[in-house]
């Protein structure tokens, strides 16, 4: 088991994961425009595509929130998307493991990066709603609240956000960073090193 995150350039060949993604109804990350380029009038924004055993089955963005949360703060997990069953363990879905004990993409990959590239003193969001697309409604419902009862997320506010009502929650980076390292953590090759290594546990 092996992973690479690599960051997003236009110069990489996503050809085969946008037209997979386009099978999914991943309206969000179906090609370039969407995905990445919706990103291009923030005031900073990062992407980032997940690769495993040669194929890219992940990607994820962050980018600058100051015009919704203030200065100083960061949307992470955007445009999130993920082949589950073309990962290690495509029947990683039950409650205890994806959620409990961060045995998720998002967890062991995306919000490390995002933490690192927003750079200390950042505060971070996320956002969920109930819009019938990919995993949203799973991940609003289900991901985001069961993240809320273990402290690793707050419920801030519901406020209309590119296009429709959107809950946003603020990651604790405390409780975050001394959870995962009590858990198993997948190897990964980071664009840089390894952000997770100075993780602390409890």
């Amino acid at each position: 088991m092996s992973y690479r995150l690599v960051e997003w350039s236009p110069d990489l060949d996503l050809s085969d994961f946008y037209q997979e993604a386009e099978r999914r109804g991943f309206e969000n990350n179906y090609n370039q425009k969407v995905m990445f380029d919706c990103f291009k009038n923030e005031k900073s924004w990062k992407g980032w595509m997940l690769e495993y055993q040669g194929k890219y089955v992940g990607g994820v963005c962050a980018h600058s929130f100051d015009d919704v949360m203030g200065p100083n703060t960061y949307r992470i997990l955007a445009r999130t998307c993920i082949f589950t069953d073309q990962t290690h363990n495509p029947r990683l879905h039950t409650v205890n493991s994806f959620i409990n004990n961060q045995q998720c993409c998002a967890s062991q990959f995306f919000i490390p990066v995002s933490i690192e590239w927003a750079g200390q003193g950042s505060r971070l969001f996320a956002t969920s709603n109930a819009n019938d697309m990919g995993s949203q409604q799973r991940v609003n419902r289900l991901w985001f609240p069961m993240q809320k009862k273990l402290g690793r997320f707050s419920l801030v506010k519901t406020q209309f956000y590119r296009g429709c009502e959107q809950n946003i929650w603020e990651l604790d980076l405390q409780n975050y960073k001394q959870s995962l390292p009590s858990h198993l953590q997948w190897p990964c090759e980071f664009p840089q090193e390894d952000p997770r290594k100075d993780y602390v546990k409890l």
